[in-house]
C-alpha cells in the first residue's frame, strides 16, 4: 500500500471519483488521524493561499482600471527589484506614481491600508529607487496606497494619494 498522493491512479472514495476542487486539482480526503489529516491540512492552507492570491489578483485589476479611469497611463505592473515589488507604476500629469494596491475580505484584522506598515514602504522605496534610476525618470515621485474592501461581495476602493513619502 503506498503512500496516497503517489498513486497513478485518479483518486476515488467508494468506487466515486474525487471532487475536483478546479484548477486540475482532485481532492481525495480521508480521515484518517495519521498522515492524511496532514495532507488535508496541507490542501486547506493550499485552497486559503489560493484564495488570498486570487483576491490580491483581482485587487490589482481592479485598481489599474481604477487608475486608467482617472488618466493615469499605466507603465508597469508588478514590477521587481530586488526581491520586492511595486504593485502598480503609473503616470499622473508630471507625477510618476508607485501604487500598493491592498485587498480584504473584510476589516476584522485592520483596514488594507493599514498592511502597508513601515517595513513595506521602505520595501516599496527600495524598488521605487532602483526603477527611477534604472528608467532615468525626470519626474516628481509619488507614492499612492489603493487599499480595496469588499462589502457584501461589492468593492469599495479608497485611493490615498501621497500616502506616504521616502524612508531614509
Amino acid at each position: 500500500c503506498g503512500r496516497p498522493w503517489e498513486s497513478s491512479a485518479p483518486p476515488t472514495h467508494n468506487g466515486k471519483p474525487a471532487p475536483n476542487i478546479g484548477a486540475g486539482f482532485s481532492v481525495f480526503i480521508q480521515i484518517d488521524l495519521h498522515v492524511n489529516a496532514f495532507v488535508y491540512l496541507c490542501i486547506l492552507l493550499f485552497l486559503s493561499m489560493a484564495k488570498k492570491q486570487s483576491l490580491g489578483k483581482i485587487g490589482e485589476e481592479l485598481a489599474a482600471q481604477y487608475l486608467i479611469d482617472k488618466g493615469y497611463e499605466i507603465l508597469e505592473r508588478n514590477w521587481r527589484a530586488y526581491r520586492k515589488e511595486i504593485d502598480i507604476i503609473a503616470i499622473d500629469g508630471k507625477d510618476i506614481v508607485f501604487v500598493e494596491v491592498k485587498a480584504r475580505q473584510d476589516d476584522e484584522y485592520g483596514t488594507p491600508e493599514m498592511a502597508v506598515n513601515r517595513q513595506k514602504r521602505t520595501h516599496i522605496y527600495a524598488a521605487a529607487s532602483a526603477y527611477y534610476f534604472e528608467h532615468k525618470v525626470g519626474l516628481d515621485v509619488r507614492f499612492d496606497v489603493i487599499a480595496i474592501l469588499y462589502h457584501d461581495g461589492k468593492p469599495e476602493i479608497n485611493h490615498i494619494i501621497d500616502a506616504f513619502h521616502s524612508i531614509r
